[in-house]
């Protein structure tokens, strides 16, 4: 008999509903989340080429550390919004969204403990190396526009290196065991490689002005 007692709880419990979502609440909420993810793409056009998408395709992201400023205020902007929707009648998957999108904002708060902290140029590459590799493997040419484009984010390469300067002019390394002739070394390489990537650029405008009006040509003949 005793069993049964604890068999028939169980059972009652367990048909027992929870709370369901609300289907039009979860709709609102992801456009909202989603919405504000393709502003941001917009804002960063890099990681929007990496993700396939060609969103100011000839724009190369700021690099500013008012840039990364911006953003994170932007984030808080969004998160005050997100929690107005009422938890309960959320999914697991939205909250699952909620969660993360908060953690994201801790990470970046904990992160401008550290700003001007970061030395531009390491082991592993920085700028100079980045862009490049970003050409040649993120930024696809399927069109005449694409080339433009191309084109444009190398006329436009000596902006993003500016921004790199600055941000090292103005690092803080110093003060964790890098020396003023680190930091010092460390933009001179950037100016050089600078000009070097310019007058490699201006070889590669040509290789695409010529590639370009290849495809012009097939495009007439056919």
């Amino acid at each position: 008999m005793k069993h049964f007692f604890w068999f028939s709880v169980v059972f009652i419990l367990g048909c027992q509903t929870t709370p369901k979502s609300d289907p039009e609440t979860n709709k609102k909420f992801n456009e909202f989340l989603d919405k504000k993810f393709d502003e941001m793409l917009q804002r960063n056009p890099e990681f929007a080429a990496s993700l396939g998408l060609k969103y100011n395709y000839g724009q190369w992201t700021d690099r500013s550390i008012e840039h990364s400023r911006r953003e994170l205020k932007i984030k808080k902007d969004v998160l005050d919004t997100l929690l107005q929707f009422d938890k309960s009648k959320l999914d697991d998957q939205s909250l699952l969204s909620l969660r993360l999108y908060e953690e994201d904002i801790k990470n970046a708060e904990e992160a401008r403990k550290w700003e001007g902290y970061f030395y531009e140029l390491n082991q592993m590459g920085g700028v100079v190396t980045d862009m490049p590799a970003f050409l040649v493997n993120v930024h696809v040419v399927d069109s005449l526009v694409d080339i433009e484009n191309y084109i444009q984010r190398l006329r436009n390469f000596k902006y993003p290196m500016e921004q790199t300067i600055e941000n090292f002019t103005g690092t803080k390394n110093v003060n964790i065991g890098y020396t003023e002739g680190d930091v010092q070394a460390g933009i001179e390489f950037i100016y050089h490689m600078r000009e070097h990537l310019l007058d490699v650029g201006v070889a590669t405008v040509f290789a695409l002005t010529v590639y370009g009006l290849v495809l012009f040509m097939k495009a007439k003949i056919k």
